[in-house]
């Protein structure tokens, strides 16, 4: 009997419970699969591929849910096959070093940025971060970080240059390719965003809305972004209508005008039109899962920012620059001895070299020709 294997591993992508890029990626890691074959053009889910479809019985499909969100798709192994084998040239050749292989990708013209387009013309070893150098040459690493970049690439060809690209990037600009350049939507600007949000923390009780996004993304893709579907469907149309209609009653029968600048009459004038919309539209229960997207959504990029900004914290340049915004608070020369003897060689040659005028590294770089 062929040996039963997990040929894909499906995570929910769209709605409550949904999984973004990133956090699919840890969660497919997690359970100890391959994350390198992403299969990201289904709207509806993430698509980690294991195996082949070409290496499963057909009709052996099974599917089976290991954690809301998270399907495991199971075929039977043809004959002679091995689940899921690492090249033997990958442990051979070494790092970006092109191998006959057999793969759809041979012959395309890959579209891309400048330097990184041209025609496939092999396959390639991984980049080097996924190898470890040793005295008699690299190996393959078994560091986790290593594992993470034991990816496949291909090489690319143009005017009588070669060069390696990932096999994950070549397929996603093949797929953009065939959809079109309308299918995607470049994302908005951090800073847009978090204005918006500010506002809308300002006001407790308002209409739910798109946060945004500030990742270019495929349209209609992601939740928080306005050209999503749910933002004009049908559904929230209706509410927002029945809202103003009943609105406007309330408000007709308070004696309160419909413009907010309005000047007659108020009975009350601690509540407007707008307050009455927005409680008419928050008291439909339908619209539960409208708000509940603007809150994740506002979650979720709070979490993207503090991830940034703790990469951002941890960094050689930023501990470089703390370390000696501190000194200089203490009152200590940062050019003197006694500091630079603190610093790492490399860090004291940096220091060196931008405590000199511009002037004299001139002159130096003058001599030097």
């Amino acid at each position: 009997m062929s040996a039963r294997v997990v040929q894909t591993v499906l995570v929910k992508r769209r709605g409550p419970g949904g999984f973004t890029k990133r956090a699919a990626t840890e969660q497919v890691r997690d359970l100890g699969h391959d994350t390198s074959d992403l299969d990201d053009s289904y709207p509806n889910y993430w698509r980690f591929r294991q195996v082949s479809p070409r290496n499963i019985v057909g009709g052996s499909y099974r599917t089976f849910q290991v954690k809301p969100g998270i399907e495991l798709v199971y075929g039977e192994l043809k004959d002679g096959v091995r689940a899921n084998p690492t090249p033997s040239a990958w442990g051979a050749l070494g790092p970006s070093k092109p191998y006959h292989c057999k793969t759809n990708l041979i012959g395309q013209h890959i579209p891309g940025v400048k330097g990184r387009q041209g025609k496939v013309v092999s396959c390639a070893t991984p980049p080097p971060a996924a190898y470890a150098r040793t005295s008699e040459g690299y190996r393959l690493g078994s560091d986790p970080k290593q594992l993470a970049r034991r990816k496949g690439q291909v090489m690319l060809e143009r005017a009588g240059k070669q060069w390696p690209v990932s096999r994950e990037y070549a397929a996603r600009q093949l797929r953009e390719r065939a959809l079109g350049p309308s299918a995607f939507v470049r994302g908005e600007h951090r800073n847009e965003i978090e204005g918006r949000i500010r506002d809308l923390e300002a006001e407790p009780d308002h209409i739910p809305v798109p946060v945004g996004h500030e990742y270019r993304h495929r349209r209609g893709s992601n939740i928080c972004a306005p050209d999503h579907p749910m933002w004009s469907s049908d559904e929230w149309n209706d509410i927002l209508e029945q809202a103003r209609e009943r609105a406007s009653d309330r408000a007709d029968r308070m004696g309160i005008p419909l413009e907010s600048g309005s000047m007659e009459f108020r009975p009350n004038p601690a509540t407007t039109y707008e307050e009455i919309l927005v409680d008419e539209v928050r008291r439909d229960p339908r619209s539960t899962k409208y708000m509940t997207a603007e809150t994740k959504c506002i979650e979720w990029f709070r979490a993207r920012n503090a991830r940034r900004r703790q990469k951002g914290h941890t960094s050689p340049q930023f501990l470089a620059a703390e370390r000696r915004r501190l000194a200089q608070a203490e009152g200590i020369d940062t050019t003197s001895n006694e500091y630079l003897d603190t610093l790492s060689p490399q860090s004291r040659r940096k220091t060196l070299r931008k405590s000199k005028p511009k002037a004299t590294r001139a002159k130096k770089s003058r001599r030097k020709r």
